[in-house]
Formats: structure tokens, sequence, C-alpha cells
């Protein structure tokens, strides 16, 4: 049974990959979590260039890949352009 309130973490964040189709539900392809605190300490353009690395990986250069706007940057540009995927910036 659900809980009345959300569930918070304090100091971790996820970030993740939804995978959608033209037919049926959409779904969490990937998911990770990370924190910016402590001996674990990471960033998250660095969680997310793994998840990238890791849909490569996985399926290569079926899906085409939607990013909002702030991915729009040189060095993400470039990231895609080297792992070669389809993709657009929305």
């Amino acid at each position: 049974m659900p809980t009345a309130r959300p569930v918070m973490m304090s100091g971790m964040q996820w970030t993740g990959a939804l995978i959608a189709g033209m037919e049926g539900t959409i779904k969490v392809a990937l998911m990770h979590w990370w924190t910016t605190q402590g001996a674990c300490a990471t960033k998250l353009r660095e969680k997310e260039e793994t998840l990238l690395r890791t849909c490569v990986r996985k399926w290569g250069n079926l899906p085409f890949h939607v990013f909002d706007w702030g991915y729009a940057s040189g060095p993400w540009l470039q990231l895609l352009q080297a792992l070669r995927v389809k993709f657009v910036i929305h």
C-alpha cells in the first residue's frame, strides 16, 4: 500500500532514461541513483553520460534519442556525435 507522504532520501538524486514507441506504454529503461555528497560524490553530467553509453551498448543505433534544451551544450553535442547516435533536442 502506498505511503501517505512521498519517500525522501536526503542527498540522493536519480536520473533515468525512458523508452517509448509508437504503441504501448512508456517504460523506465535505465535508472541510476547518485549523490553530490561524501565519498561517493559524482556529477549529474557524468551519470547522464554513463546512461547514454549504456543505451548505446544495449541498443546500438536503433533508438532515436530525444533531449530537452538543457542538453544543447558543446560538450554534450560532441559526445552525441562521437557515439554516432540519432538524436533531436527539443
